[in-house]
């Protein structure tokens, strides 16, 4: 974060370097925020993709916990 803005400056009394740093200061929080959203959305699909993983499994351990539980004349 920029000095001005930690000091508490007010806008009005900004000099240039003051507002390149707050412009400096934006397209970085811009950034970050952009890259914080690319990776919020990839760890969504990646918990897309092992939630339905563990589903699957789950149903295959179902199926299976089901064949052992048939007599064994049924086949």
């Amino acid at each position: 974060m920029c000095n001005c803005l930690q000091l508490e400056k007010k806008p009005d009394d900004y000099n240039e370097e003051d507002l390149k740093l707050v412009k400096d200061y934006e397209k970085r929080v811009a950034l970050y925020s952009s890259e914080w959203e690319r990776y919020r959305k990839m760890l969504e699909t990646e918990f897309q993709k092992v939630s339905q993983t563990l589903k699957v499994r789950k149903f295959l351990c179902h199926i299976h916990s089901l064949y052992y539980l048939l007599p064994l004349d049924y086949m």
